[in-house]
């Protein structure tokens, strides 16, 4: 799982490690960790309600975990849309080709 930059200054979504200045930065200035905000930065904020069973996400993940874990599951729902519209194009249109062959074997014989 890839989770978010603990660098809130950082555009680079890395495993496992800080975003440092051997990354994009967008701050102006590489060497600080803040873009001056402020809030907390979200690597530092921990959630404590109960585990979310859809996400996963579990009391003392950070934010940025809890996002990665909620963004994973959207990817994922957004993946099953792309191909369930597919194969939902894929019957109408062997739908389609049956209307089609009935039609045709209507006119054929019963005429």
């Amino acid at each position: 799982m890839a989770y978010l930059p603990v660098n809130p200054c950082c555009n680079n979504v890395v495993v496992n490690t800080t975003c440092g200045c051997n990354s994009t930065c967008t701050c102006g200035n590489c060497s600080t960790n803040s873009c001056g905000t402020k809030g907390p930065l979200s690597s530092t904020v921990v959630y404590d309600g109960p585990t979310l069973p859809a996400s996963g996400v579990e009391a003392c993940d950070t934010i940025n975990v809890a996002l990665s874990k909620i963004d994973e599951v959207l990817l994922e729902l957004k993946n099953q849309v792309t191909i369930n519209t597919s194969a939902i194009s894929a019957i109408t249109e062997q739908i389609n080709n049956i209307n089609s062959q009935i039609t045709t074997i209507n006119n054929n014989c019963c005429s």
